[in-house]
Order: C-alpha cells, then structure tokens, then sequence
C-alpha cells in the first residue's frame, strides 16, 4: 500500500528537525520600530513580539511548520465542518431573524405604524452603533467565544420582553437593547472562522452562516404565516399574532446561547473535538494565512496601520452604500409586496421565493469566490440583479399592482445584493493581517454598517408610501455606487500585491535567500502576529 500523499508542508523543516526555535530573520535593520515608515507613508517591515501579545497558536505552532497528510487535514477540517460551523449557523440565524421580526410583526397586528414604525426600525442600529466599540472590546478581553454565548443569551430575554412592549417608548428601548447585544455577533464570527479555515476556504465557511439571512427569510414567513391562524388566547386577544413571534423565538435564541456557551471554541487551540496532534494540523493549516487566532490585548502601532491603510476606507465605503439597502429593505420588504394588492398571508408566503433565492445565491457566489480565489468580481455579480429589480419597481412605479408578476419578480432578485455583504466580510478576513489591526477593521466595518442601516430605515417614509419610488431610487442609486467601490477595490488591492511582490524580490536579492529560505521565513512569520503591510510574505486576495 502507497503512504499517504504529503501535503506541502511536508517539503518544510519537520517537527523532529525544527526542535528549538527558529528565529525570524528581521527584515529590515534591528533600528527600525514600527512607527518608522518610509516617505511614501509605507509600513516598514518589523520584527513581531515575542515575549508578550504573541498569539496564543504561537505556543503550540511555533516558527516551524510541521508536514501532515492528506488525510489528516482532511479529518481536521470535517470535525471543524461538522462542529464549529453549524453553532456559528444558528448564531446567525437567530441574530438575522430576532432583528427582522418587526418585518413580520409589520403585518400580524404589531400597532406601531408611521414615523414611529421607522424610529423603531432604527433603535436596533442605534443600539449596535453605541455598543459595537465596547463589545468588540470586551470580546478581546476575555474568550471571545463564551462572550458570545452570554450576549445570544441576554438578548434572547429582551426578545421576548417585546411581546409585552405594545407601545412605542419601550418597544424602541427593547429594539436598542437588542442592537447592543446583537453587535459582537459579526466580529466574533468573522475572527472564528479565520482561527479555524485557511484564506482559499474562508468565503464559503462565511457564507455557511450568512446564507441564513435568506433562510430566515423563508423561515421566518412561513413562521409569522401559522401565527396569523392564532386567536391571540392569553395574549391580548385578536391581533396578538405579532407577540407569539417575539416569545417562540426569543425562547430558541436562549437554546442557541446555551450551545455557544459549551460547545464552541475560540480557535483550534481551544477546541475539545480535536487531540493534540488535530490541533496542531489545524494550526499548519493556517499558517499561510499570515494573520493568526487569537492575541488579547491591543497593539497600538497596529490600530495606526488600520487606520491609514486606503484600501479599509474604500471597503468601509462599499460598506455603507451596501448597509443602506440593507436597512431600508429588512423592514420594509413585507410592506412593498403588501402594497401590490396581497393580503398578508398572501404577503409573507411571497416572501419566500426572495430567501431561496439569496441563500442559493451566498452559497454559489462563495464557492464561486473561493474556486477562483477572488471576492470583489463575484460581489459585483451579486449586485447587478439588485439593481435591475429595483428598476424594474421604480419603472413600474404606483402601477406595480397592476403588473403583480413582474414586481414579485422584481423582488425576488433584488435579494441578490445581500451576498455581496459576506463576500466583503471575506474579503477583510482574508486581507487584514495582525490581530489589532483585524478587529479595527471589523469594528469600524460594523460601525459603518449600522450608520448605513440606520439611514436605510429612514428611506421609506409613509408619505410616498404606498409605492416608495423616492426610496427605491435611492436604494438603486446605493449600489450603482457600491459596485463603483468594488472595482475601485479591486485595483487597488492589485496594486498593493504588486508593491508586496517587488518588496519580496528585493529581499531575496539582498540576502540571497533560496526558496527554502523564503518558506521557512514566511512560516517563521505566520504566528508573530504581523500586519498585512509590515509582512513581506503576506498575499493579498483581490
């Protein structure tokens, strides 16, 4: 029987010949700090720490990869499949459903209706947008994991209290504090998935979760559908269909809380379902990623290169003319179907055909993005469709109920636009280097996101109400925008890599280093906790 074919690993230093540490070669004189740059604004290459704020992979990982077969990594990345992806699923499921109910609550009785209906619509931002800094923090500060769990939990309790929140001041302190329990959910994820996944597996482990915002949109409906059947018994009476929701949910979301409590880990070197020697195939498996698991604690030169890295600002852009739609769709959905004519049973059931589409869609495009190693020109592909449906209903404008199949149509494929959203969570997972720098970006990504959703739940206002062409054309004119922004991206981060690749090759002019010194630096390299630009080895994914 032949062995087992290597992985590429196995052509590097084994862990029998790599015992003792290999010291990283600094790559620029022993001078340089990180705040030196170069004229140009540049990052200089530095030495990483390495008696404090090391990552905690490092200590298992170490400056020498290992060799592991094919099998093995196979066997690691299952257990992964099998355990961590299906608790960070439900997570999002449950964070996507909990926030959209009002969609659903809209049209079952919920009596907030008019300006307040919008003011509503916003507090949930308001309250991500207060807290999404704190949170971030405190996920840092202590296992990022369990500290999710606690949130799901806490937020499943004020879920429920809507249910007894029929009046406007305490239904928007209830839809605030839900924001602020809602916003460590997209970091924590986002951070997880790159502990555990290689960058060429990260965009579809993304869209593993984020297809759950068209699940919940199949789910949810069909949910809000079987309450409308309820006599409101010990709820109120007639019209209660909308505290039901907010009660069978907020219960679920307390389940899903529990689980991510004990069950999911902050990274392979936290993970129970794996032995030592999984762990530390787990670990070599990402170690291309240059990026790291997890450091506590902040590196403030990091959070300087955040900060005035271009190709953030044009990412945090796409964000926020992606978020507005976002906003402004989530809630109002429901009631653009409603005003073509449909009663609303008749309207939650159309609203179906929308999330098979969009989760059909995350699903493709991401196994389209990772095949072909790309993000940006696969979110442009999610974008178009959107654009063309939202055409279509400005087209059609107060005669869209006169013309019902071609505006459901119009609806069903505006959801495209939502893929686009994971794709860049991908693309920051992949392109940001160094632990402080990587929750910068998410957290900054997060604000933005709320700033955008809460200007989105103020595009649909009652009076162009009920056919909304002022807010469609807005929502249009967003990602016309949006899609300018990634090819912006695009070129942008082309060049980078470029600039990176003549960097590279004047090193190993320099220092005469062979391949086998190039691998061995960059292995060296993938645990010290390095940005992006300050790691010579880094590969940019466009």
């Amino acid at each position: 029987m032949s062995p087992p074919s290597p992985t590429k690993s196995e052509l590097l230093p084994s862990e029998e010949e790599g015992k003792g540490e290999v010291s990283l070669h600094p790559y620029l004189p022993d001078s340089t700090t990180p705040s030196q740059t170069e004229g140009n604004g540049e990052v200089l290459i530095r030495k990483a720490d390495s008696n404090e704020n090391v990552d905690e992979a490092y200590t298992l990982a170490g400056d020498v990869a290992v060799s592991y077969t094919e099998e093995e990594e196979k066997r690691v990345r299952r257990k992964c499949d099998m355990i961590v992806l299906p608790i960070l699923a439900s997570v999002y499921f449950s964070q996507f459903l909990d926030k959209t109910l009002l969609n659903y609550a809209s049209i079952t009785g919920l009596p907030i209706t008019g300006t307040h209906y919008n003011q509503v619509s916003a507090a949930f931002y308001y309250g991500f947008l207060a807290c999404v800094y704190i949170q971030t923090y405190f996920a840092r500060k202590f296992n990022p994991t369990i500290y999710l769990g606690c949130n799901v939990v806490l937020w499943s309790i004020v879920l429920a209290c809507h249910a007894a929140a029929p009046r406007f001041a305490p239904f928007f302190a209830l839809r605030f504090l839900l924001g602020a329990f809602e916003s460590v959910v997209a970091p924590t994820l986002i951070t997880t998935v790159a502990a555990f996944y290689p960058k060429r597996e990260q965009a579809s482990r993304i869209a593993s979760f984020y297809m759950c915002n068209g699940l919940t949109q199949m789910f949810g409906p069909l949910v809000a559908f079987g309450t409308t059947y309820y006599s409101g018994a010990g709820l109120g009476g007639t019209g209660s269909a909308w505290k039901l929701l907010y009660i069978v949910f907020g219960a679920a979301a307390f389940v899903v809380g529990v689980c991510v409590i004990l069950f999911l880990p902050a990274s392979p070197a936290h993970a129970r379902f794996l032995d030592d020697r999984e762990k530390r195939v787990a670990l070599e498996r990402i170690r291309d990623n240059s990026s790291g698991t997890v450091v506590k604690g902040w590196k403030l030169y990091q959070i300087k290169d955040a900060v005035t890295d271009p190709k953030l600002y044009l990412a945090l852009a796409f964000t926020l003319f992606s978020s507005v739609p976002n906003g402004a769709l989530s809630s109002f959905s429901s009631l653009i179907i409603k005003q073509f004519g449909y009663t609303s049973r008749q309207t939650l059931l159309l609203s179906i055909p929308g999330g098979f589409v969009a989760s059909c869609f995350t699903i493709g495009i991401s196994i389209l993005s990772d095949r072909t190693s790309e993000r940006i020109l696969p979110a442009i592909i999610c974008i178009v469709p959107a654009v063309i449906g939202l055409a279509i209903l400005v087209g059609l404008g107060t005669d869209a109920k006169h013309h019902r199949p071609t505006a459901i149509f119009a609806t069903i494929i505006i959801q495209t636009f939502g893929s686009a959203l994971s794709l860049v969570y991908a693309w920051l997972a992949t392109n940001m280097g160094g632990t402080s720098k990587k929750q910068v970006a998410t957290f900054t990504n997060m604000f933005v996101f709320s700033v955008g959703n809460i200007i989105g739940s103020y595009v649909f206002t009652a009076p162009t109400a009920p056919a909304y062409v002022p807010g469609k054309t807005a929502v249009m004119i967003c990602l016309i925008i949006a899609i300018c922004l990634c090819i912006a991206l695009r070129f942008y981060t082309a060049y980078e890599q470029r600039r990176k690749n003549r960097q590279l090759a004047q090193l190993r002019e320099e220092k005469g280093w062979t391949d086998e010194d190039v691998a061995r630096e960059k292995d060296a390299a993938a645990f010290k906790d390095m940005t992006d630009r300050e790691n010579v080895h880094f590969r940019y994914m466009s």
